[in-house]
């Protein structure tokens, strides 16, 4: 889940659901940049350039992202498990889409920075619950990812557990993009050509608008998106460019 989006699901027998936050805004502490001094460096400077520590910079950052995802799948599927052999799937799944809603940057960083106790941080996170109503399960989750330092994996582990819950639930995620924003009914249509389409036993639309398109839709579903179905004003005109060729 890169960008925020609202999404809809669509389950047998058809019916469209979506859910919104039910918490306000948690507080979060700031803090403000500290002076750190600086240290002499008892080293050779050769073969380093601002494009070389551009580049490191980089690459450590691509490998702490792989390295959250690695640790949020496991993290998910084990939610996931605690989830179904207790019957709370369906509520923990929707505890996931709140918690999406509700994880800014500044609780991010909050949870991030070292300067904050543990207690502190399971404080915040379990008064956000409270206000969400989150399951149980879900509260002592992100009471244990605190516990093992893990809390900066949040937000990839809620992406992940939604990939697990599609899978476990023979969901078909699909990518909708429109010229304006699709009516409910509108969404309920998609969704049901596209369980007719795929067999799927639930279908999930992740909605979003493309003004370029001019009118009409295109949808993206399978694995990453291989299948396209293209039914805007853009579309049809490139395909006449393209016969006119």
């Amino acid at each position: 889940m890169a960008c925020t989006m609202k999404s809809v699901t669509m389950r047998a027998p058809v019916t469209v659901a979506s859910k919104s936050a039910q918490a306000g805004p948690v507080a979060v502490a700031a803090r403000k940049n500290a002076a750190v001094p600086a240290r002499a460096f008892l080293g050779s400077t050769k073969g380093f350039s601002a494009r070389s520590m551009s580049n490191t910079s980089r690459r450590m950052v691509a490998v702490k992202a792989v390295g959250n995802e690695k640790v949020a799948e496991g993290y998910a599927t084990a939610l996931a498990e605690v989830a179904t052999s207790n019957n709370s799937l369906e509520a923990v799944h929707s505890d996931m889409e709140t918690l999406e809603t509700l994880f800014t940057p500044e609780l991010e960083s909050f949870l991030a920075n070292p300067v904050h106790s543990d207690d502190n941080k399971k404080s915040v996170l379990v008064k956000m619950a409270e206000q969400a109503q989150f399951t149980p399960y879900t509260t002592n989750f992100l009471k244990l990812l605190v516990d093992k330092r893990r809390s900066s994996a949040i937000a990839a582990m809620v992406s992940a557990f939604d990939d697990k819950y599609c899978e476990l639930t023979n969901t078909e995620v699909a990518m909708v993009a429109s010229a304006v924003k699709l009516e409910s009914e509108q969404q309920f249509l998609i969704a049901k050509k596209l369980q007719e389409l795929t067999g799927a036993k639930n279908i999930k639309l992740k909605p979003t608008v493309d003004e370029s398109l001019i009118g009409g839709f295109i949808i993206r579903y399978g694995e990453n998106g291989s299948q396209m179905l293209d039914q805007s004003i853009k579309g049809k005109f490139e395909a006449l460019a393209a016969e006119m060729a």
